[in-house]
């Protein structure tokens, strides 16, 4: 009875996109998760559209990058001519990837403490 009752909760997390997104995003399981329990690649697939549409319509829209005050610097006199290498030049928000993407493509993470 137990047993039937524990597969009956399991089963609806199969339609929960609230669980998906948690174990998508959670650092020790990420996509791993999926491929090791079986499912198929389309449900992995759908997974990971179902983070990126929530991240799409909750995070995407916020402009970080204007809530950053601008200050106006005078231009540089140094005689160090490593202040003047553009490698060294911080990258314009075009350059960097995006943090949830970033995110999904490194590993899973051995994490000692989830609580």
């Amino acid at each position: 009875m137990g047993k039937q009752t524990l597969n009956q909760y399991y089963n609806k997390t199969d339609h929960s996109e609230v669980y998906r997104i948690a174990m998508v995003l959670h650092p020790c399981q990420k996509h791993q998760y999926f491929k090791t329990a079986g499912w198929e690649d389309v449900w992995i697939e759908t997974a990971h559209n179902i983070v990126w549409e929530e991240f799409d319509q909750t995070y995407m829209f916020m402009d970080f990058d204007n809530e950053v005050v601008s200050v106006k610097k005078k231009p540089s006199l140094s005689s160090n001519i490593f202040d003047k290498l553009p490698s060294l030049s911080a990258p314009v928000s075009s350059e960097l990837c995006d943090e949830l993407d970033q995110y999904l493509t490194t590993n899973p993470e051995q994490v000692t403490n989830v609580c």
